[in-house]
Parts: C-alpha cells; structure tokens; sequence
C-alpha cells in the first residue's frame, strides 16, 4: 500500500467523522460548544494539503482531501444558518424561526414551516 493510499484511507476516516457531525447539527438544528473559526481554519489546512498533494501527485489524497473540505463547509454553512436563524419575539427570549421542518422531508428550508406542532416550541416564532 502506498502513501498515498494510507493517507487517502485516513482523510476518509476523518470524513466519517465529520458526517457524524454534520448529521448531528442537521437533526438538533443548532450548534452548540463549537464555532464556526475552528472549522474554517481546517478548511484552509485542507486547501493546503491539496496544494501540497497534487505538487506530490498523490491523488487519492487529493480527491479525500476535497471530500473533506466539503464536509467542513457544508458544516459551516450549517452553523451560519442556524445561528443566524434564531431571532428575539416580542419577550426578549431567543427561538429558532427558520428550522428544518420535522414534518417535511424536503429538508432545510429557510423560511418558518408553519405546520402546527405542539411538542417544538421552536416553531412558533416568526422570522422578522
């Protein structure tokens, strides 16, 4: 097994790790613990390495290595949008306006669902 065939299995290891993430943000919506500059500067790092490893030619590095800059991102994007979902009603407390729809399996969208739900206070809350 070559190098590049060790490093590419890794990258692919860490993917796994990331999507385990990435599903987790997706199905509370929210991100909490972490911020978005962690992320970021893996996502640099990563660009890097794809400058690094195509100077090398190790190209099954290089396709690894974009899968995970593009977990990373879409694990940014994630965070933006669901930090920048919650909003202040009318009692100074903060509630998620903009949500994935537990009711919908379209996936995320960024205007309120509006469908009626009792056991997700998160919901009734109208984005300004």
């Amino acid at each position: 097994m070559t190098h590049d065939s060790v490093n590419a299995l890794l990258q692919l290891g860490i993917c796994a790790v990331l999507l385990l993430d990435l599903r987790a943000v997706l199905q509370h919506r929210e991100v909490r613990g972490a911020h978005w500059a962690g992320r970021a500067f893996f996502i640099g790092i990563g660009i890097w390495n794809l400058v690094f490893w195509t100077h090398l030619e190790q190209w099954r590095s290089v396709a690894a290595g974009l899968l995970v800059i593009a977990i990373n991102a879409a694990w940014v994007v994630c965070y933006v949008r669901f930090k920048l979902a919650f909003v202040t009603n009318e009692n100074g407390s903060k509630r998620n306006g903009r949500v994935l729809c537990p009711a919908k399996s379209t996936g995320f969208s960024t205007e309120p669902c509006g469908h009626d739900s009792t056991s997700d206070n998160r919901m009734d809350t109208k984005v300004q």
